[in-house]
Order: C-alpha cells, then structure tokens, then sequence
C-alpha cells in the first residue's frame, strides 16, 4: 500500500468540507492557480446567490 492509497483513505474519511480544503492546497501546490480561481470564484458567486436569495426573504 503506497503513501497514495493511505492519503485517499484518509481524504475519504474526512467531512466534505475539509476535504475540497485538501483539494484546493493540492490544487495549488501542483501550480493550477488558474483552476482554482475559477472554482474559487464559482464558489463565491453561489455564496452570493444564496446571500441575495435569503435577504429577499427577510423582506
């Protein structure tokens, strides 16, 4: 079993969130600043989405 194989395991038992963390550093470890900064920004825009959705509501 390589360091790989205990990486991955150790990834899936971890919750979501912290997982798209380990996702990203790696991401940005391996130079794709571009990729991130677009899933980056998709991720802002949804945040900004369900912002302006729930402001509506308090209305």
């Amino acid at each position: 079993m390589g360091v790989q194989d205990k990486i991955n395991i150790s990834i899936s038992k971890t919750p979501l969130n912290v997982k798209q963390l380990l996702c990203i550093f790696l991401m940005v470890k391996k130079g794709s600043i571009q990729i991130f900064g677009e899933i980056f920004l998709d991720q802002m825009r949804k945040l900004w989405r369900v912002y302006l959705f729930i402001k509506s509501k308090e209305n």
